[in-house]
């Protein structure tokens, strides 16, 4: 690694950590460049342009592993003849994240997405990473898999699974593992939200929504 990419790494590194503890609002090029231990004072601009760039910068490196983990998953499931098994594809969705963060020695990841997502100026690199070419296949699945839910509502309960995914690895990221048996229940708890039977009250409102 030369030294321009080890500083570059170790600029997202420290980023991402300042987001995870202080969110977006504290962090800015400079206090990433003095957390990082860098004595250029354009070394940040040089590599990432502006804060949004070096968000989307984080956003893009963790990304990239993930995303080839849930297609290996997805390969994976669809050799054994489950590609549309629900609970495997919520694991797709559950297990290489958890694998990124809690398993990760010093990840800040999971809590740094907590707080981008809450900040309306740096939602649309999450959003980026919501739409990976594995999310998207696995969004495609699922929603195919839960048809007693009416249209309208499966988009809405595949964000909520995802929302209560990340929220909860922000939760355990700074906790000692093992992990396993919270993942385990977090999957547990998403197949749940995707699968729960529609109540009276959802049903009348629904019907009283069409009938506006």
């Amino acid at each position: 690694m030369g030294a321009g990419s080890a500083a570059r790494e170790a600029m997202i590194d420290a980023a991402e950590r300042l987001v995870a503890e202080e969110g977006v609002a504290a962090c800015s090029l400079r206090e990433v460049q003095a957390l990082a231990g860098q004595r250029n004072k354009s070394a940040a601009h040089y590599h990432f342009g502006s804060r949004d760039g070096l968000v989307e910068a984080i956003v893009e490196t963790r990304m990239g592993p993930i995303n080839a983990a849930r297609l290996a998953l997805i390969d994976e499931l669809d050799a054994q003849g489950r590609g549309d098994d629900l609970r495997g594809l919520v694991e797709v969705l559950v297990d290489p994240l958890a694998d990124a963060t809690l398993r990760r020695p010093g990840s800040a990841y999971a809590r740094f997405l907590a707080h981008v997502l809450d900040d309306p100026k740096t939602t649309a690199a999450v959003a980026r990473h919501l739409q990976a070419e594995s999310i998207r296949i696995t969004r495609q699945r699922l929603a195919a898999q839960i048809t007693d839910v009416p249209d309208e509502l499966r988009d809405v309960r595949i964000d909520r699974a995802i929302g209560m995914l990340i929220i909860s690895l922000a939760a355990w990221e700074d906790l000692p593992g093992p992990h396993e048996t919270r993942v385990a229940d977090l999957v547990d708890a998403c197949v749940a939200v995707l699968q729960a039977p529609l109540s009276a009250r959802t049903r009348a409102a629904i019907e009283g929504e069409a009938a506006t």
